[in-house]
């Protein structure tokens, strides 16, 4: 299988690269990202590998992203909901901005 992840350098998607190569079927992975929260370290165990691809560009980018076939859209609204009342967060969830005042202090760039 050949895979192709936007978001691919963030949290979940550099998790779900991970796993993926994993996969005995697996025959390619492509980590597309624009890197503007997405992270090198999240990747950097995987760049070297020859069954990864890391494109740097933005999801807008159609002449770049009209070269790909297949797409995992791999995201999570979690972080727009605080500390979480209940698991699984449903998106009628209260949310609770405050969590962004004191979050950016644990942010590593």
């Amino acid at each position: 299988m050949k895979i192709f992840i936007a978001g691919g350098a963030g949290f979940i998607g550099s998790h779900l690269a991970h796993r993926i190569l994993k996969e005995s079927d697996c025959e390619h992975v492509t980590i597309y990202d624009n890197f503007t929260s997405g992270k090198d370290w999240h990747i950097a165990d995987i760049v070297d590998n020859p069954k990864v691809t890391v494109v740097r560009s933005d999801i807008k980018d159609i002449d770049q992203l009209s070269k790909i076939q297949k797409v995992i859209f791999a995201s999570s609204g979690g972080t727009v909901y605080g500390i979480p009342q209940e698991i699984p967060i449903k998106e009628d969830h209260p949310t609770d901005p405050s969590v962004h005042m004191v979050l950016p202090a644990f942010y590593v760039n």
